[in-house]
């Protein structure tokens, strides 16, 4: 029976922090860098780890994206600074044609910081970037 579900993997889409310097602010995004859009993106995201040796948690945030075009992105959400120093993770489960796929991102605690920035794709800013 599991022979028979197809095992697809998860690729052309990208999560992305940046800080924006307008808000003072660090922003989660979401990068379609496929050639063709997808749809029903579902997306959780939380913070979790330890500071100052007690466990921490954040909320467990929740968003739906009906549509998001090729080569796109889609502004997610605003991080604070005290929750980089956890683990910030994402998951995106969406459709691509008749398939569904998931994924999930994690941002290591301390990773968002500018040392660690990169070009991103489509952006054209300079962030972090997970493939």
């Amino acid at each position: 029976m599991l022979k028979d579900i197809p095992q697809l993997k998860a690729t052309g889409i990208a999560m992305a922090v940046i800080r924006d310097e307008e808000e003072d602010e660090w922003v989660a995004y979401i990068l379609n860098l496929k050639e063709n859009p997808v749809q029903k993106l579902m997306i959780t995201s939380k913070g979790y780890g330890e500071i100052d040796g007690e466990k921490k948690e954040t909320s467990q945030l929740r968003y739906y994206v009906e549509n998001m075009e090729a080569r796109n992105y889609y502004r997610l959400e605003l991080i604070s600074e005290e929750v980089l120093v956890l683990n910030n993770e994402f998951m995106i489960i969406y459709y691509d044609g008749d398939h569904m796929y998931d994924r999930k991102f994690i941002f290591l605690p301390d990773s968002i910081r500018p040392e660690n920035f990169t070009s991103i794709p489509i952006l054209n800013k300079k962030g972090i970037l997970i493939m």
